[in-house]
């Protein structure tokens, strides 16, 4: 019998005065005579009975919670499922890729990606499979062209020397190519020439700005999966300290949310597009305080990166999935590049409140295409932050007690009577933990494995806010250590 089981039974039998063949009083020496009418047996009985009702509260609440789940997940409107250009293509436009996020997006593949390297997704090998049959049919075409033409003169070794050779050139002209216009494309490309650099109107960040603040330039080609895998290995070491998830992966998962947070179905731009840090007016709005080191750090990645490809936008989301998968039991989410970069600033008053009451943050988020149930995944890498501003009385205070691990004690704490020590809960994480449409799904995210898929697949569609060109976008969840 399970421990836990075995203490509820226990608990739910009752002291030893009351259980069967003994009454209040009967123990010691006046109730010697009563101890031969309690059984063995029949105290084996109370316990099976009360561990078998234990268990079946037990199941009866977790049906409870994965309905909850369930209905939390799916009441909200699906025609705003798809993102960008997913929107208007027709399925026979779908690129590859296309094809694979538009079913991400609706549901019928995960963005949790947890084997290092794999990309389990069934559309691909389809894809593959199709590939297949076509050279199949095209050689051999091509070899009844050969055998036809060739069936006046001579052997068979000839006509298959003349494969061989014919298959070499191709691949060799194709291989020259291939490397010909690459580095054409990387040395034609134009030195870019500075814009003059727009001074902060705050002072937190005003020096920052003149110093560092990235301009928009065109990107080259778009790096190239190799090329994302060496970014991946240099900037991971800074994501770590000796308590797990240091301050500036903190600062990457945040600076992650508020670029392609700002943003909705209703707004002409916006979202992951590298704003927050193309354009210094943005990074200067109060709800961006707190982001400066991580925004000095990514501009530097930004500027080292950028001749290889490396665009604002693509480094912001990349740089957030690193850290949540270096942080430990961090969920590995997978990572597609070639978004555009866009230095207009985001419109204004988009980005949540740690006061606003439920109903509020649910309209938010509906509006940028989450559902209720997206929503309390998504807040759940407050598992990992620490506030300065909201209390700045108790600057420093984590949101739960393991702030250097991002495991589920957020969810727990949020809904106890008492904070732990040192924890300062947001009043919106309370409201939505106690709202009665999110509640439940508050309840199932205690669940490491359901938390890490449910945000997995929230933050994916974060980070593809706002972007157009999602077909054309390419999979390097490879790169993702």
């Amino acid at each position: 019998m399970h421990a836990s089981l075995l203490v509820a039974a226990l608990a739910a039998a009752g002291p030893a005065a009351a259980w069967p063949g003994m009454t209040p009083g009967a123990a010691g020496a006046a109730g010697h005579h009563h101890h031969a009418r309690f059984h063995q047996s029949d105290t084996y009985k109370e316990i099976v009975r009360a561990a078998a009702a234990a268990q079946a509260e037990e199941k009866r609440s977790v049906e409870v919670e994965a309905r909850h789940f369930e209905a939390d997940n799916h009441h909200h409107d699906h025609s705003i499922d798809l993102l960008g250009d997913l929107l208007h293509l027709a399925d026979d436009k779908l690129s590859e890729v296309g094809e694979t996020i538009k079913k991400i997006l609706t549901g019928q593949l995960n963005a949790h990606n947890p084997v290092r390297g794999k990309k389990p997704t069934k559309p691909t090998s389809t894809k593959k499979t199709t590939t297949t049959a076509k050279t199949t049919s095209t050689k051999k075409t091509t070899t009844t062209a050969k055998t036809t033409s060739t069936k006046k003169t001579t052997t068979t070794a000839k006509t298959t020397s003349t494969k061989k050779t014919t298959t070499t050139a191709k691949t060799t002209s194709t291989k020259k190519t291939t490397t010909t216009s690459t580095k054409k494309t990387t040395t034609a490309k134009p030195t870019t020439t500075a814009k003059p650099t727009t001074t902060s109107s705050t002072k937190k960040t005003t020096s920052t700005s003149t110093k560092t603040t990235a301009t928009p330039t065109p990107s080259p080609t778009v790096a190239s999966c190799s090329v994302w895998a060496q970014v991946a290995k240099a900037i991971q070491p800074t994501f770590q300290d000796g308590n797990g998830c240091s301050a500036l992966a903190r600062g990457a998962i945040r600076l992650g949310f508020h670029d392609a947070g700002a943003w909705n179905t209703s707004v002409a731009w916006g979202g992951a597009d590298g704003s927050i840090l193309l354009n210094p007016s943005e990074l200067a709005r109060s709800e961006n305080d707190g982001l400066q080191a991580i925004a000095n750090q990514t501009i530097a990645w930004y500027n080292q990166w950028h001749s290889q490809g490396v665009g604002m936008a693509d480094l912001i989301q990349f740089s957030a999935i690193v850290a949540t998968v270096t942080c430990p039991l961090g969920p590995r989410i997978k990572f597609y590049a070639g978004r555009t970069d866009d230095s207009r600033a985001a419109f204004d008053g988009l980005l949540p409140s740690a006061f606003d009451t439920a109903p509020n943050l649910i309209a938010l988020f509906q509006a940028k295409s989450f559902t209720a149930a997206d929503l309390v995944a998504l807040v759940g890498a407050h598992s990992t932050s620490q506030q300065f501003f909201a209390d700045p009385a108790l600057a420093g205070e984590s949101q739960d007690s393991t702030p250097g691990v991002w495991d589920t004690k957020f969810y727990a704490e949020t809904t106890q009577a008492n904070a732990p020590a040192g924890v300062y809960r947001f009043p919106s994480d309370i409201n939505l933990s106690k709202y009665s449409t999110t509640s439940g799904t508050w309840q199932a995210m205690n669940n490491q494995g359901r938390w890490d898929g449910a945000y997995a697949n929230a933050y994916f569609r974060m980070s593809l806010l706002g972007v157009n060109n999602i077909n054309s976008l390419t999979d390097c969840s490879s790169a993702i250590p």
